[in-house]
């Protein structure tokens, strides 16, 4: 059986990344294999609230009820939206990643400017992954598509 520990250890990027884009689909649309993905990866993903944690399925629900992240609209073709309903003071981060693994994007989030709307005009088509991320915790995980 492949474990997290032997993904992290043997697989190069580009192996890592096409698992990733597996383990990120709606159960619907990759059957087993997603489920398959996600363990190899150690994810935690609840498909009903598109949280994503190494966490246990309650800290994920209860920190959910708190807090909303969302992006959108997805697919984009020139701005994306990003709405970060954090405490007055909480910061938060919001990373753009291609499928290779680099980072693309990076936008300084803050509770009370929402939604922060960012240009993605220049990206070129495809399927790009994001998170937000608070004190190096990472709150919302997901893939973006830009298309043209």
């Amino acid at each position: 059986m492949i474990t997290k520990e032997i993904c992290e250890n043997q697989l190069d990027q580009c192996h890592l990344c096409s698992i990733s884009e597996i383990a990120y689909q709606k159960p619907f649309v990759g059957g087993n294999s997603i489920y398959r993905a996600r363990t190899m990866l150690g994810l935690r993903i609840d498909d009903r609230i598109r949280e994503i944690s190494n966490k246990s399925l309650n800290e994920v629900e209860e920190f959910s009820n708190e807090k909303s992240y969302k992006v959108f609209p997805n697919p984009a073709k020139e701005e994306i939206n990003i709405h970060y309903n954090g405490k007055e003071a909480t910061e938060g981060v919001f990373e753009l990643y291609d499928l290779i693994g680099n980072l693309k994007l990076s936008v300084n989030l803050k509770g009370k400017n929402n939604p922060v709307k960012v240009s993605v005009y220049s990206f070129e088509s495809g399927i790009y992954f994001y998170k937000i991320t608070n004190n190096n915790q990472i709150l919302l995980k997901d893939k973006l598509v830009i298309i043209k």
